[in-house]
Protein backbone atom coordinates (compact mmCIF):
# COMPACT_ATOMS: atom_id res chain seq x y z
CA UNK A 1 0.00 0.00 0.00
CA UNK A 2 1.99 2.96 -1.21
CA UNK A 3 -0.71 5.29 -2.36
CA UNK A 4 -1.51 8.88 -1.50
CA UNK A 5 -4.12 9.43 1.21
CA UNK A 6 -7.51 10.78 0.26
CA UNK A 7 -7.53 14.53 0.71
CA UNK A 8 -10.91 16.21 0.58
CA UNK A 9 -10.78 19.92 1.30
CA UNK A 10 -14.22 20.73 -0.16
CA UNK A 11 -16.16 18.47 2.21
CA UNK A 12 -14.51 18.84 5.65
CA UNK A 13 -17.18 16.67 7.33
CA UNK A 14 -15.85 13.49 5.74
CA UNK A 15 -13.53 11.10 7.48
CA UNK A 16 -10.08 11.04 5.93
CA UNK A 17 -7.80 8.07 6.39
CA UNK A 18 -4.17 8.25 5.35
CA UNK A 19 -3.13 4.63 5.63
CA UNK A 20 0.10 3.47 4.10
CA UNK A 21 0.98 6.94 2.87
CA UNK A 22 4.75 6.86 3.09
CA UNK A 23 5.21 10.01 1.06
CA UNK A 24 2.48 11.85 2.95
CA UNK A 25 -0.06 14.45 2.01
CA UNK A 26 0.55 18.18 1.83
CA UNK A 27 -2.61 19.40 3.56
CA UNK A 28 -5.46 17.41 5.06
CA UNK A 29 -8.67 19.00 6.34
CA UNK A 30 -11.58 16.92 7.65
CA UNK A 31 -13.66 16.29 10.74
CA UNK A 32 -11.69 13.13 11.59
CA UNK A 33 -8.20 12.33 10.32
CA UNK A 34 -6.52 8.98 10.97
CA UNK A 35 -2.96 8.42 9.83
CA UNK A 36 -1.69 4.85 10.07
CA UNK A 37 1.91 4.22 9.00
CA UNK A 38 1.95 7.41 6.96
CA UNK A 39 2.37 11.11 7.25
CA UNK A 40 1.06 14.56 6.43
CA UNK A 41 2.45 18.06 6.42
CA UNK A 42 -0.52 20.02 7.79
CA UNK A 43 -3.68 18.57 9.35
CA UNK A 44 -6.73 20.54 10.48
CA UNK A 45 -9.58 18.54 12.01
CA UNK A 46 -11.80 17.96 15.04
CA UNK A 47 -10.08 14.64 15.82
CA UNK A 48 -6.60 13.53 14.73
CA UNK A 49 -5.18 10.07 15.36
CA UNK A 50 -1.65 9.06 14.34
CA UNK A 51 -0.46 5.46 14.67
CA UNK A 52 3.10 4.77 13.58
CA UNK A 53 3.22 7.92 11.50
CA UNK A 54 3.99 11.58 11.63
CA UNK A 55 2.62 15.05 11.07
CA UNK A 56 4.48 18.31 10.74
CA UNK A 57 1.66 20.53 12.06
CA UNK A 58 -1.68 19.45 13.55
CA UNK A 59 -4.54 21.61 14.79
CA UNK A 60 -7.53 19.79 16.28
CA UNK A 61 -9.79 19.60 19.29
CA UNK A 62 -8.42 16.13 20.10
CA UNK A 63 -5.01 14.82 19.02
CA UNK A 64 -3.75 11.30 19.80
CA UNK A 65 -0.34 9.91 18.83
CA UNK A 66 0.70 6.29 19.30
CA UNK A 67 4.20 5.23 18.27
CA UNK A 68 4.52 8.29 16.09
CA UNK A 69 5.40 11.93 16.20
CA UNK A 70 4.18 15.45 15.57
CA UNK A 71 6.38 18.51 15.22
CA UNK A 72 3.71 21.04 16.31
CA UNK A 73 0.37 20.14 17.86
CA UNK A 74 -2.29 22.56 19.01
CA UNK A 75 -5.58 21.42 20.50
CA UNK A 76 -7.82 21.10 23.52
CA UNK A 77 -6.63 17.57 24.37
CA UNK A 78 -3.29 16.14 23.21
CA UNK A 79 -2.23 12.59 24.11
CA UNK A 80 1.06 10.93 23.21
CA UNK A 81 1.67 7.22 23.90
CA UNK A 82 5.17 5.86 23.20
CA UNK A 83 5.81 8.65 20.77
CA UNK A 84 7.20 12.12 20.56
CA UNK A 85 6.13 15.68 20.04
CA UNK A 86 8.26 18.78 19.57
CA UNK A 87 5.76 21.48 20.59
CA UNK A 88 2.44 20.69 22.26
CA UNK A 89 0.06 23.50 23.15
CA UNK A 90 -3.32 22.63 24.63
CA UNK A 91 -5.60 22.68 27.63
CA UNK A 92 -4.62 19.13 28.60
CA UNK A 93 -1.45 17.44 27.39
CA UNK A 94 -0.71 13.82 28.32
CA UNK A 95 2.58 12.08 27.55
CA UNK A 96 2.85 8.37 28.40
CA UNK A 97 6.20 6.63 27.89
CA UNK A 98 7.26 9.24 25.38
CA UNK A 99 8.93 12.57 25.01
CA UNK A 100 8.24 16.20 24.27
CA UNK A 101 10.52 19.16 23.71
CA UNK A 102 8.08 21.90 24.79
CA UNK A 103 4.71 21.48 26.52
CA UNK A 104 2.46 24.49 27.16
CA UNK A 105 -0.79 23.51 28.87
CA UNK A 106 -3.22 24.24 31.65
CA UNK A 107 -2.79 20.65 32.84
CA UNK A 108 0.06 18.31 31.90
CA UNK A 109 -0.04 14.60 32.78
CA UNK A 110 3.38 12.97 32.38
CA UNK A 111 3.94 9.25 32.91
CA UNK A 112 7.44 7.89 32.30
CA UNK A 113 8.05 10.88 30.05
CA UNK A 114 11.00 13.10 29.24
CA UNK A 115 10.14 16.75 28.66
CA UNK A 116 12.55 19.53 27.75
CA UNK A 117 10.48 22.54 28.85
CA UNK A 118 7.11 22.33 30.60
CA UNK A 119 4.98 25.39 31.21
CA UNK A 120 1.72 24.32 32.82
CA UNK A 121 -0.65 25.36 35.56
CA UNK A 122 -0.55 21.82 36.96
CA UNK A 123 1.90 19.00 36.23
CA UNK A 124 1.17 15.47 37.43
CA UNK A 125 2.95 12.15 37.07
CA UNK A 126 6.52 10.94 37.09
CA UNK A 127 8.23 12.86 34.33
CA UNK A 128 11.79 13.93 33.91
CA UNK A 129 11.34 17.64 33.18
CA UNK A 130 14.58 19.34 32.25
CA UNK A 131 13.28 22.92 32.61
CA UNK A 132 9.99 24.01 34.13
CA UNK A 133 8.55 27.54 34.12
CA UNK A 134 10.18 28.48 37.45
CA UNK A 135 13.59 27.18 36.36
CA UNK A 136 13.31 29.01 33.03
CA UNK A 137 12.61 32.29 34.85
CA UNK A 138 15.60 31.78 37.16
CA UNK A 139 17.91 30.87 34.26
CA UNK A 140 16.73 33.95 32.35
CA UNK A 141 17.32 36.25 35.32
CA UNK A 142 20.80 34.85 35.94
CA UNK A 143 21.70 35.08 32.24
CA UNK A 144 20.49 38.68 32.19
CA UNK A 145 22.60 39.58 35.22
CA UNK A 146 25.70 37.89 33.79
CA UNK A 147 25.35 39.51 30.37
CA UNK A 148 24.58 42.89 31.93
CA UNK A 149 27.61 42.60 34.23
CA UNK A 150 29.88 41.64 31.35
CA UNK A 151 28.69 44.59 29.26
CA UNK A 152 29.24 46.88 32.22
CA UNK A 153 32.79 45.59 32.75
CA UNK A 154 33.70 45.72 29.05
CA UNK A 155 32.25 49.22 28.80
CA UNK A 156 34.54 50.43 31.60
CA UNK A 157 37.63 48.88 29.98
CA UNK A 158 37.02 50.65 26.69
CA UNK A 159 36.28 53.99 28.28
CA UNK A 160 39.12 53.89 30.82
Amino acid sequence: MNEEPEVNEKQPDERVAAEGATEGAAEVAAETVTINQGGANTVTAQTVTVVQGGINSATAESIRVEQGGIARAEGVSIQVDTGGIALARGETVTVNRGGAMVVVAETAHMNEAIVGLAIAGEITGDAQILIDAKSAAIIGAIAGLVIGGMKLLWGRRRGG
